[in-house]
C-alpha cells in the first residue's frame, strides 16, 4: 500500500508528467504552460542557455535544492535558445 500511494503521489507531482519530485526536469515552453495550470506545488523555474556559464555554475545548487525539497517543490529548467518565445512572453531580458 505504502508503494502504491508513492506511486500515486508522483504520478500526481506534475501535469504535463515529465517532472519527478526530487529532480531538475528540462521543460517547453508547451510544458511548461500546462505545469502552470497547476498551482498546488510551487514551481521553480531556471531560465538557462547552454553557452552561459554562470548559468552551469548554478546546475549543482539546483540539483540540491530539488534534492532537498523533493515533493514541496517542482523544479524545472528551460532553454532559452530552443524556447525563444517562452523567454519573450516571461520577459526574460538576459541571462545570468
Amino acid at each position: 500500500q505504502r508503494l502504491a500511494s508513492v506511486f500515486i503521489a508522483e504520478a500526481n507531482f506534475s501535469k504535463s508528467g515529465r517532472m519527478s519530485p526530487g529532480v531538475v526536469t528540462k521543460i517547453t515552453g508547451s510544458e511548461l504552460d500546462e505545469e502552470l495550470t497547476d498551482s498546488s506545488t510551487p514551481l521553480l523555474l531556471d531560465v538557462y542557455a547552454t553557452w552561459c556559464g554562470p548559468c552551469k555554475m548554478m546546475e549543482p545548487q539546483m540539483a540540491a535544492a530539488a534534492r532537498s525539497l523533493g515533493q514541496r517543490v517542482r523544479m524545472a529548467k528551460m532553454d532559452s535558445d530552443e524556447e525563444a518565445d517562452m523567454s519573450t512572453r516571461l520577459k526574460v531580458g538576459g541571462l545570468p
